[in-house]
């Protein structure tokens, strides 16, 4: 598997375009470099456009998927949009991969449109209200 990263700093987002063939050494590697740019530069998400792939990992290495990275110490905090294709076998494998990220503690949605994707990335990487500082008590 072959992959281009590049930080986008307009929306505190890694984004990530991958190719080819997927092996299990090529997720764990991808994962650790995602998780150490996104600390770097203080991101708040991923774009994930895996629409280039060719394979796909199997089951039980999408079941370890929160594990590893865990490893690597990916933040839960951190939102992951997954651009695939509109086909049955990649619609099954990332549904799968969502569910078991989603079923762990990691924020993870799937798109086959490029700006559906930014859009959430967008709307959900606002802090809420309950999270945004209030000024103290007694100062206007």
């Amino acid at each position: 598997m072959h992959w281009a990263m590049e930080y986008r700093p307009e929306q505190r987002v890694v984004w990530v375009r991958t190719e080819g063939r997927t092996t299990t050494e090529d997720v764990a590697r991808l994962e650790a470099e995602c998780a150490r740019t996104a600390r770097e530069h203080g991101a708040r998400g991923y774009l994930f456009d895996h629409r280039a792939l060719e394979t796909f990992l199997s089951d039980i290495d999408i079941y370890d998927g929160p594990s590893r990275l865990e490893k690597v110490e990916a933040s839960r905090a951190m939102l992951a949009a997954i651009l695939i294709r509109d086909e049955k076998p990649m619609l099954e494998a990332f549904a799968f991969l969502a569910d078991v990220m989603n079923n762990r503690g990691f924020v993870v949605r799937l798109f086959t449109d490029e700006l559906r994707a930014f859009d959430w990335l967008e709307k959900e990487g606002r802090p809420s209200p309950a999270s945004v500082p209030l000024a103290p008590r007694g100062t206007r």
